[in-house]
């Protein structure tokens, strides 16, 4: 089953006002988060699917050529609002920060709550959201494949780390340009400054990237060419003779 949908649903009485401020922020924020997951050269198209009065809820499609960009867009939307209504910072920009916190600026007496929708999660906020606090990175190393290169509106490699198996963004810098070229599709080990998810430790982005190296892959079988310490010839006892040998002396 595709994961192409994002909702936005607003609880309580809405007026058009504010319906319409909130449209304008989320567009906003669809079109921050689209750009800084998978990039603008060939760019998501969003179509309204649905809408519905009352409680007012919209939902819009994700339509690309490579489903697994819209599949990007959607599980970072799911991992942007969680962090919100788990007041976390989110790992993404200050930009679909703000935009994604604005929206919740609509919550009053009458708009009581407004869920970010998709079709594995769905995050409840029930109070404005505004953060003043920063993300915190430490310096460290990840392990992965890079899967996706994208350079707008930075240049940046989309890491699947290898103990997570999530994508990890690395943030390059302008000269780092043709490294990018050369670590496509290959095992990488990237040192820099890692934000993590504060609940789990898991590497969500890299920046001040110091280090690219890439990890010679181990070739299946290749245990079998190992060679042990002691020199062996031919007509001498095999090991597990002389391992039996000394298990039953003992």
């Amino acid at each position: 089953m595709a994961r192409d949908t994002l909702t936005l649903k607003l609880n309580g009485s809405v007026p058009l006002a504010a319906f319409a401020k909130v449209l304008e922020d989320f567009n906003k924020l669809v079109i921050s988060l689209t750009d800084e997951v998978v990039g603008s050269l060939v760019p998501v198209e969003w179509e309204i699917i649905h809408l519905e009065g009352g409680s007012a809820l919209t939902m819009i499609r994700g339509l690309h050529q490579d489903l697994d960009q819209v599949e990007a867009v959607v599980e970072a939307y799911s991992i942007l609002t969680q962090a919100i209504e788990q007041r976390q910072i989110p790992p993404y920009s200050e930009d679909v920060i703000r935009h994604a916190t604005a929206i919740t600026k609509v919550l009053n007496s009458h708009i009581t709550s407004v869920a970010f929708i998709t079709d594995d999660y769905q995050a409840v906020i029930n109070e404005p959201v505004k953060y003043s606090q920063k993300k915190h990175y430490t310096l460290g190393l990840v392990n992965g494949f890079v899967r996706t290169i994208t350079d707008s509106p930075r240049i940046r490699l989309a890491l699947f780390d290898s103990i997570f198996k999530q994508r990890v963004w690395c943030e390059l810098e302008p000269d780092q340009q043709e490294l990018a070229r050369n670590v496509w599709r290959k095992q990488v080990s990237v040192t820099g400054s890692i934000y993590r998810a504060p609940s789990n430790g898991r590497p969500i982005q890299v920046r001040n990237i110091s280090d690219v190296k890439i990890v010679e892959q181990v070739q299946p079988g290749s245990y079998r060419q190992a060679r042990g310490i002691v020199p062996w010839r031919e007509g001498d006892e095999p090991s597990e003779v002389i391992i039996r040998r000394i298990r039953d002396a003992s």
